[in-house]
Formats: structure tokens, C-alpha cells, sequence
């Protein structure tokens, strides 16, 4: 389940069922919707604030884990762990737009601003020109050497290596 919280009171407003295993979630621009992945069950769900109930249920890769908004709220990305890929979800339509291959095992993602994409109108997002990039990580093969020394804590974090990718307008 995910659960709608009023956070002037601190107070569960509503709880809404989803998928199975919902490990990410997201929310789009302004909170009117709210992306969840659903790992057991290879899905997304989208909810709707204003209903708090689930409007859609979106077929991704195997496992997915972490789910990203677009500024403008036109695209959701989601890493599939076992797919080794991220799909991309078109806000307007609630489906899969692509499928894009990266490293193996992606956990997480994360959307960059790419200088250029905001309209002229008071710094709000221009949707239809809407330009991102998306970085996943993977985690690392095999652990790194290190000795414990310099400005690095210890034992030192598990090793990631980073992917970036332009997003197709």
C-alpha cells in the first residue's frame, strides 16, 4: 500500500492499495500524481492525489525499483533490475514510450536539468520542448581496493559506477 499523508497535521489521510513489493516512488511536478514500482509484480502504479486511487497500472521490466519524474511531469522513468533496462512512461497516455538497454543490474535513477529546457513563462517548464538526461547506477562488479586512508570513510561505500544518457525528445 502507499499512504497519503497531510503534512500540516502528520496525519494519514488515505491508505491506497498497489502492486506487489512497492519499493520506489515519485511524484510529478505539483503532486498530482504519484508513481509507485511494484517489484513483485513488474508493474508501475500511477495514482491520483486528487482521488487517492490508482488510475493506472503500467507494464514494465522485470523488478523494478526506482522511478523518476521529468520536471515537466511529461515522463517517468523506471529501472528494471533484472531487465538490466529503464522504461520510460509517457505521463499523457500511462504506457511504456521505450525501452532503453543500460549496465546490468540498474538500481536507481535520477533526472538532470539540461540548460535550455525552461520556457519563457516565469521559469515554468515548456512540456513540449522538454530535453532531460537520466543517470542510473549500477552497482559495481567487484569491490574496489582501498587502504582506509585519505578523506574516504571506512569501510569505505559500495562502489557504483554511473551511467548517463540523453533522453530522445
Amino acid at each position: 500500500t502507499v499512504s497519503a499523508i497531510d503534512v500540516a497535521t502528520n496525519t494519514t489521510i488515505a491508505t491506497i492499495p498497489v502492486g506487489t513489493a512497492t519499493i520506489g516512488v515519485a511524484a510529478s511536478p505539483g503532486g498530482t500524481r504519484v508513481y509507485v514500482t511494484n517489484f513483485g509484480g513488474n508493474t508501475v502504479s500511477v495514482n491520483q492525489h486528487r482521488h487517492h486511487g490508482v488510475i493506472a497500472t503500467i507494464p514494465v521490466g522485470t523488478d523494478p525499483l526506482d522511478v523518476a519524474v521529468t520536471p515537466g511531469g511529461t515522463r517517468a522513468y523506471v529501472t528494471n533490475l533484472l531487465s538490466s533496462t529503464v522504461s520510460v512512461i509517457d505521463a499523457a497516455t500511462n504506457t511504456v514510450q521505450a525501452t532503453l538497454g543500460v549496465g546490468s543490474v540498474p538500481v536507481e535513477v535520477a533526472i538532470a536539468d539540461v540548460p535550455g529546457t525552461r520556457g519563457n513563462a516565469g521559469g515554468r517548464w515548456d512540456t513540449r520542448q522538454e530535453r532531460a538526461q537520466f543517470i542510473t547506477r549500477i552497482p559495481a562488479t567487484r569491490p574496489l581496493a582501498h587502504t582506509g586512508q585519505g578523506p574516504f570513510p571506512f569501510p569505505p561505500p559500495m562502489p557504483a559506477r554511473a551511467e548517463r544518457q540523453a533522453v530522445p525528445p
